[in-house]
């Protein structure tokens, strides 16, 4: 299992550069503190905390709903297959509510630019994710259609 875990620690490091190399100074690019994602992402997995990859499809509405696509994992488990999410808006943070066979996940984040990214972190959870802490990098990619539509993506660790 260690040595799964440190492939999944690998891959999320991976993808956090990926997301966290695409620009300089755009409006989507991660703070500086944020751009040492490998190293925290190895940090945070030699200190009890499992990587997180969670990828969306999400539809803008009024209030914008969607579902987690596969490849999404919290550590050596699949995160939420077949699940849904419903987003709630208060003062400019967005509040993303999981809802999946073995309990709910909210998460918390302020997208900011015309590619919206941000960090983000756990609000709350029960059943499977009751207890669970953390945080990590988001980013948005629309695509076109009507109504609206986009990839998220989350990298980062959580534990509990």
């Amino acid at each position: 299992m260690r040595a799964s875990r440190a492939g999944l620690t690998l891959l999320v490091a991976v993808a956090a550069v990926a997301i966290t190399s695409c620009g300089g100074d755009e409006p989507n690019t991660p703070p500086a503190a944020d751009r040492s994602a490998t190293a925290t992402a190895t940090a945070s997995a030699e200190a009890g905390l499992t990587p997180v990859l969670i990828k969306t499809h999400i539809t803008f509405r009024e209030t914008p709903v969607g579902e987690v696509l596969g490849g999404s994992f919290i550590g050596d488990a699949a995160f939420c297959p077949g699940g849904r999410f419903r987003d709630r808006f208060d003062r400019g943070t967005v509040f993303k509510t999981f809802r999946c066979r073995n309990g709910r996940l909210t998460i918390s984040f302020n997208p900011r630019g015309p590619i919206q990214s941000g960090s983000w972190k756990v609000e709350s959870g029960n059943g499977r994710f009751e207890g669970l802490r953390g945080h990590g990098w988001m980013v948005v990619r629309p695509q076109e259609g009507a109504p609206p539509e986009g990839r998220e993506t989350f990298t980062g660790t959580v534990g509990g």
